[in-house]
Order: C-alpha cells, then structure tokens, then sequence
C-alpha cells in the first residue's frame, strides 16, 4: 500500500495532470509513426512492408518514458531553476543528471523495444544482439539529451506561467480587500452623518413634542439596528434600501409635518435588484437640506427607479430652489454626494454613472446608473 501511496504521490506532483502528459505522448508517437510511415513510402517503401512492429515501438516507448520522468525532472527544475545565481551551478546540475537520466532512459527504451520485438516474434534475442545494443546508445543519449532541455524549457516556461497566475490572483485579492476597506471607511462616514442629523430632530422636537421625539427616538434604534445588521455589507436589495431610507424619512416627516411630501416609484422589477448600501440617503438628506431647510414652503421628493437594459438607474429629485453651482457644491460641500460618487466608482468604475442637476426654476435632482444585478433570493443580499 505505501508503494502504490508513493508511486501516486509521484504522478501527483506533475505540473500537467498526468491524463494530460500520457495523452499528449499518445497523440505524438502516433504523429512521429505516421510521419516515419510517409516518410518511408514517399522513398519507394511499399505499405505492405512497412512493418509497424518495428516503427511503431520507437516513438511510444520514448516518449512514454519521458512523461512517467516528468514528475522528477519538474522536481529538479523548482530545486535548481537555471536562472539561479551563479548560472554555472544549475547548468552544471542538470547537465550531469541530465546526462545520467537520458542514459538510463536509452537504456530502458532500448531494453523495452527488444522485449516487445521478441514477444512480437519479429526477431529472437541472442547474447550477441547486446552488441548492437550498446553501439546505439551513445546517437541515443545524444537525442535523449537534447529532448532533455527542451523539457527543462517547456517545465521553466509551466512555471513561470503558474507564478505569474498566482500572483496575478494575490493582486486581485489585494485590491479586493483595499476596495471593501474603502468602502467601509467610506460608509461610516454616513453614519455618524446622519445620526448628528437625526439628534438635532430630536433636540428640536423635545421642547415643543415629547411624544414626536419619542417616536423619533424609537425609529432612530430601528435605523441603527439596520445600519449596523448590514455594516459589513457592501451591496442591500433596493427595496431593503428604500426600506431602511423610509425609516429616515418617517423621522424627518415628523420634524417637518405637513411640509414634507414623499413620493416613491420603485417597479417590482427593480425591488430585487443589488444597490449600494446606504447609497439613497445621501441623496435624500442633502434634499432635505438644501430644499426643506431653504424655505417654508412644502417640497416634495421623488424617489424613482428604472431598469434600463443591463443597468438599474436611480433618481432622487426635489422641488426646492435648486442649487446655483452644482460643481462648486459638489467639490466643496457636505461629504454626501462625494462620499455616494466614491462609492459608485469603486464598486462599479466607469461603469457606474453620477449625475447632479439643478433644475432651471427650482429644484434638485441627483441621478446614478450601474450595472443591474440581482440578489440571491435565498439570501436577499448578495
């Protein structure tokens, strides 16, 4: 059992699946057969005597051994790569064992091929066919040797492949872990934004509505309860979004009455879809802000979504007096609308779309677009 536990350790440690090595040895002795088959018939060989007993041996049993010697000259590719320092050692290395390797592979090929001719009946062996045997060793070995480097190059070659892969992914999974730390960062940002927000409502109501600031308070535990379930959480179903802001906006609906209007439009086809967490209350905030705050007047903000084609676009617009240098807000302003455009373009690059538009005779209105992509349905996050 060790033995058969060993000898299956050995062909696991090929860099090529061993059903790869043995196939593609298969696949060559027949190309090098009938390739030494048109040779021969193009030189005036009849196809009746071409004798496949004889010809056919050669290329398998060559080819055959180098893919069982794979796993050990892979071996000593990792231990003395030749672009090791000093160049001389390697080279020295394979040069020598390269040489004892190939000697013991003419020598076992050779061996094979007079057994299979033998038990073939195409010739008998004599004593004196060692001879013969030994007189061809040395072209042997040279072929052997030079198919030994070429070996040692396409193994370099795996190699450095594999490398390059490995850390390709480590970059990958470096730059992951970079972006949801930014994320992150970026989100918690919002937290304590909208905390001070809500404590202010809180302070305003105590002196004139203990029983609105109550029920402020209340709804306030529900939206931090929310906020920190999904911390970790880069992306929410749009309906827990519109959720989790509908909290938001039930607190400030209190603070500002009959002031506040909400319309919300969200098909059920969009419900579904993967946003980024706490991306509308931003938006609704700095309506609420730069609208409701501005004036005595009601304002109304709409929250609309759309699926067009391959993205999902989100629309929060008000009725305020708009803003006169949407730029200049933009650059210098509160940190919400910068915070949401850094987040879009981490999680989506130049696919995810921001645009802030003040409307010409009042109003605000702030549009994103990024690629639609739905929760699992098991999970309702991603």
């Amino acid at each position: 059992m060790r033995l058969i536990s060993g000898i299956r350790a050995y062909l696991a440690s090929s860099p090529i699946p061993m059903r790869t090595v043995l196939l593609a040895a298969g696949l060559l002795s027949v190309l090098f057969v009938f390739t030494s088959f048109i040779g021969r018939t193009e030189l005036g060989t009849h196809i009746s005597r071409f004798d496949w007993w004889i010809q056919a041996p050669i290329p398998f049993l060559n080819f055959f051994t180098w893919a069982l010697v794979l796993p050990l000259v892979n071996q000593w590719t990792k231990k003395w790569p030749l672009n090791n320092r000093p160049l001389w050692r390697p080279f020295l290395f394979h040069f020598s064992l390269g040489l004892l390797l190939c000697t013991f592979h003419e020598a076992f090929s050779n061996l094979l091929y007079v057994v299979v001719l033998n038990e073939s009946g195409r010739i008998s062996w004599q004593p004196s066919m060692l001879n013969g045997v030994l007189l061809s060793l040395p072209g042997g070995i040279v072929q052997r040797f030079m198919e030994y480097w070429l070996l040692l190059v396409l193994l370099m070659y795996t190699e450095t492949q594999r490398q390059v892969r490995e850390e390709r992914t480590r970059v990958l999974q470096l730059q992951n872990e970079l972006q949801t730390t930014q994320l992150l960062a970026l989100k918690k940002q919002l937290q304590p934004h909208f905390l001070y927000n809500t404590l202010n409502t809180v302070s305003a109501l105590m002196d004139v509505d203990n029983k609105s600031a109550r029920t402020v308070l209340s709804r306030l535990g529900e939206l931090l309860r929310t906020t920190l379930d999904e911390e970790r959480r880069e992306r929410v179903t749009l309906i827990h979004e519109v959720d989790h802001v509908g909290n938001y906006l039930g607190i400030e609906t209190i603070r500002f009455k009959d002031r506040l209007q909400v319309r919300y439009d969200i098909p059920s086809e969009c419900q579904s879809a993967l946003v980024p967490g706490m991306v509308l209350q931003p938006l609704v905030e700095n309506s609420i802000k730069h609208g409701l705050d501005a004036t005595s007047d009601e304002v109304r903000i709409d929250i609309v979504a759309r699926r067009d084609q391959g993205n999902i676009l989100l629309t929060v617009s008000d009725n305020g007096k708009g803003c006169a240098d949407v730029s200049f807000a933009l650059s210098n302003g509160g940190i919400g609308l910068r915070n949401v455009r850094q987040r879009l373009t981490l999680l989506h690059g130049n696919k995810g779309k921001f645009e802030a538009v003040s409307e010409e005779g009042g109003g605000f209105r702030v549009s994103l677009g990024f690629p639609y992509e739905v929760a699992d349905r098991s999970t309702g996050h991603e």
